[in-house]
């Protein structure tokens, strides 16, 4: 098992700079075993884009702290077929681009690639009970060339 990366989306409480108070982490872990379960990739990768905290900060009665999100992504290739593995070499190579100029927008980039391969390998997987590597490796490399800036397409590829 070998863990790929993180993604890490600050969060803002209320008073989260001027309260002083003790940040709440949470922590996500998505752990694959199969490519059916591809479809996770999209939706925790929609979570990170777009967290739904309108219901917390709008409300002036509760006092939200200063929260960040983490997220990981686990791919089990013990005894894993060949499109598994792939798709961990994939996904291995976009978290571990970095830029320090950008790096808001390299998040945001590598879970718009993780949600595209999170839409995209579920109907492909349900035509066959196997995926090899070649088709694995086009689909991400679909997702490199439509969801990275192209200063990050050789590091990712």
């Amino acid at each position: 098992i070998e863990r790929l990366g993180a993604i890490t989306d600050e969060g803002s409480g209320e008073g989260a700079a001027a309260g002083g108070k003790t940040p709440l982490n949470f922590f996500h872990v998505v752990v694959l075993k199969d490519l059916s379960q591809a479809y996770l990739l999209r939706a925790f990768a929609e979570h990170m884009l777009a967290p739904d905290r309108s219901a917390l900060t709008g409300n002036k009665l509760l006092d939200v702290p200063p929260f960040a999100s983490h997220w990981t992504l686990v791919v089990d290739t013990t005894g894993a077929d060949e499109g598994v593995v792939e798709l961990a070499a994939c996904v291995h190579a976009a978290l571990g681009l970095e830029s320090e100029e950008d790096a808001e927008g390299l998040n945001r980039q590598r879970l718009q690639l993780l949600k595209f391969l999170g839409l995209a390998l579920p109907p492909v997987t349900a035509l066959g009970p196997k995926l090899s590597a070649s088709h694995v490796r086009e689909i991400c490399d679909l997702a490199i060339s439509k969801k990275l800036d192209p200063d990050h397409h050789a590091k990712a590829k």
